[in-house]
């Protein structure tokens, strides 16, 4: 995974951007390759004591976390790291110039941290994937918060910026919630070694929403997927001589990574 996690920290995208004068913004995400960015002009950390995901798997080999549910600690700096998130990428109109700003939320994604409402729950199971994804509810709830949270700062940025932004606000997989229905759901890596079609669908299905202003709606199209996302903005804005890719959908597991599936037919 190291070439990998090589290849999102040093992007193309950054790359070019950059190029063209933008200074590159990246709030830490807790997870992997977009946890920090030593190549950003600005890496913003909004977490706490509980940096990064290797750090919160561990908490939960230790005695303290069969304290969890009276401490929250996990909770707490993980609720801290998104909702730090939001407020602060509303707020970037004080550095000058063009920017590219780079976040990724790992929520609505388990664990669950928010009622619908932005209350703090008191389930203490804190596990990103497996059986978890069977609690549909909690996964709507958090979500239906998230939502306000994203409408918010949306709103904040178009009062803020003196000339209308690009904004992207995509996801990058589905639930997995027909998974649980179906399988045993605390067995996950060998579970997805033959997922059933029901399972690719909601897993590859993401949200993909764009604001390209000044453009009309028609450069945009129903089956546009992320290997065209940025070429269609380069192409658009900087007149880059970028062709557009064949919107495909491939799938590897977590036994085999590099292994890829075309699934399109599926």
């Amino acid at each position: 995974t190291r070439l990998v996690y090589k290849m999102v920290k040093d992007n193309k995208t950054m790359q070019f951007l950059k190029s063209k004068g933008y200074k590159f913004i990246h709030f830490s995400s807790g997870w992997g390759p977009t946890n920090s960015n030593r190549l950003a002009d600005y890496d913003i950390n909004t977490s706490g004591s509980l940096g990064n995901e290797f750090l919160l798997v561990l908490y939960q080999t230790t005695m303290l976390y069969a304290f969890e549910y009276y401490l929250g600690l996990v909770r707490s700096n993980e609720r801290k790291r998104r909702l730090e998130t939001f407020s602060q990428l509303g707020k970037l109109d004080n550095i000058e110039g063009p920017k590219f700003v780079f976040a990724h939320i790992m929520s609505p994604h388990p664990p669950y941290l928010f009622g619908k409402n932005g209350e703090f729950l008191p389930d203490p199971l804190i596990k990103l994937k497996g059986a978890i994804w069977g609690q549909k509810q909690n996964y709507l709830n958090q979500l239906i918060y998230l939502n306000s949270k994203v409408e918010t700062m949306i709103n904040e940025i178009f009062k803020k910026s003196k000339i209308p932004p690009i904004i992207l606000i995509q996801s990058d997989h589905g639930p997995a919630s027909t998974y649980v229905d179906s399988i045993n759901g605390d067995n996950w890596d060998s579970n997805w070694v033959k997922p059933t079609n029901t399972m690719l669908q909601e897993r590859t299905g993401i949200l993909n929403a764009f604001y390209l202003p000044s453009m009309e709606n028609y450069f945009l199209y129903d089956s546009i997927s992320p290997v065209n996302t940025f070429r269609l903005i380069f192409k658009l804005y900087f007149n880059a001589d970028l062709e557009l890719l064949n919107d495909k959908t491939y799938f590897s597991n977590e036994i085999r990574h590099y292994e890829f599936i075309d699934i399109n037919d599926k």
